[in-house]
């Protein structure tokens, strides 16, 4: 989204709380525990600001279904990096949620992250919390997640989500996981998981989700999504890690 040039010149503030919310892949579940954490956030009497990567405008939808209040987007192929460092720091709130986009790495071509959400993650110096899909897999899931964290040259990556995985699984997996982790980095904490649960999940399409308006008893999902967030996941640990901004 365009800003008028009074932005441009805006300083990174690194007392501007924020996280981004990425994923492995598509279809990972970044928009449900975006709009989890929001509320969750709400429920904490924390005044969220929601920004979505790219120029989707559907995502923010769901943002806004929580917040009341319109999500902006950060697009770093339509926005120059003093505008998008200008639009976070300007329209943050107490904490500032940045909804990723496709694969943390995905952007405009196969060699390298530009247009990414890595990129914005790089440019607004944000930490990332990676969900990642951990339904039908096993073991294999350290590896996955051990791959994508030897591909963050930033160190910017420093909360790892579950999501679609069972409690009895996650308590099994999770020493091995963490001893892998912190043989790659000794910054990044499992900051929990998310049950596979019908009740939260929100339906794609060829043209992205489902519309909010679309889904009945939406704003009853969400609720019920903070509630598996709060129960499942640490969310004191997420606000400790919006609060420092990587490398400033």
């Amino acid at each position: 989204m365009s800003r008028p040039n009074e932005y441009i010149e805006k300083k990174l503030n690194k007392h501007v709380p924020c996280v981004m919310i990425a994923a492995v892949s598509s279809g990972s579940g970044k928009t449900t525990v975006t709009v989890s954490l929001l509320e969750a956030l709400k429920r904490r009497e924390y005044i969220p600001v929601s920004f979505k990567c790219g120029p989707d405008y559907i995502d923010p939808m769901f943002h806004r279904t929580v917040l009341e209040i319109d999500s902006l987007n950060l697009d770093s192929y339509f926005m120059p990096e003093e505008e998008i460092i200008g639009t976070l720091d300007r329209y943050g709130g107490d904490i500032s949620v940045i909804e990723g986009v496709m694969g943390i790495y995905d952007g405009l071509d196969t060699a390298s992250d530009r247009g990414s959400c890595y990129e914005i993650a790089r440019i607004t110096k944000s930490p990332v919390i990676l969900v990642v899909n951990a339904a039908g897999s096993g073991r294999t899931i350290t590896s996955v997640i051990k791959g994508v964290l030897s591909d963050d040259t930033e160190n910017l990556i420093r909360g790892i989500i579950l999501n679609r995985i069972s409690g009895s699984f996650y308590d099994k997996l999770l020493p091995y996981l963490e001893g892998e982790i912190a043989e790659i980095r000794d910054n990044v904490s499992v900051i929990g998981h998310i049950p596979d649960n019908k009740d939260i999940h929100i339906d794609s399409r060829h043209l992205g989700l489902t519309l909010p308006h679309e889904i009945d008893g939406i704003k009853e999902m969400i609720s019920k999504g903070a509630d598996l967030i709060e129960r499942y996941c640490d969310i004191d640990r997420i606000i400790e890690i919006s609060q420092n901004r990587c490398g400033i």
